[in-house]
């Protein structure tokens, strides 16, 4: 690494139950939440990290954005950081976190990968309605992290279909409980 170079900054955030050692570690899991959710192996020109959330293994909203902030922050002033490639990504309650990262702060993460985020669980903050790449997946039969399909339903995530760009139908997702718009 070096200090003329700019890399690529890519956040790691673990689920619930789950720790910062083991995001950055290699050691396989059955769910994938090792080696940075397999980017570790891909990365090249990057800095990868994997914070901790609070001592449950969970993350706090609010104070945690706050640390998220604080570490961009530090590695801008301390890293040679390409400051329009900063990413994210998390699983379930990771991704949930990651999630509330691309409401607060589109300028700042270039894109995101949520993969089974609950985006109920967490108080969310207002979209600001910036553009931000996003990317979600969730299981049809996740018991854990559910995908609802129907309208009356005030929980879960949701894809639209919302237009076509050059023959390519261009989907956002939607959260009911929240009203945020991808």
């Amino acid at each position: 690494m070096t200090k003329t170079n700019p890399y690529r900054l890519i956040f790691g955030m673990h689920c619930m139950g789950c720790d910062a050692p083991t995001i950055a570690g290699t050691n396989s899991r059955s769910d994938g939440a090792y080696n940075y959710y397999g980017l570790g192996a891909l990365a090249t020109n990057a800095i990868l990290v994997a914070p901790q959330g609070n001592s449950d293994g969970t993350w706090q909203g609010e104070p945690d954005r706050k640390f998220f902030a604080d570490m961009v922050n530090l590695f801008k002033d301390t890293l040679c950081i390409d400051t329009t490639r900063i990413f994210s990504c998390g699983f379930s309650f990771g991704a949930m976190f990651t999630y509330a990262l691309s409401l607060e702060f589109p300028t700042v993460l270039r894109a995101v990968a949520c993969y089974a985020p609950a985006n109920y669980n967490m108080d969310q903050p207002p979209n600001k309605h910036l553009p931000i790449g996003y990317f979600q997946t969730t299981g049809t039969s996740d018991g854990t992290c559910p995908w609802i399909s129907s309208d009356a339903s005030k929980t879960g995530g949701k894809i639209l279909p919302t237009s076509t760009y050059s023959g390519q139908r261009v989907y956002r997702t939607i959260d009911h409980n929240h009203g945020h718009q991808r």
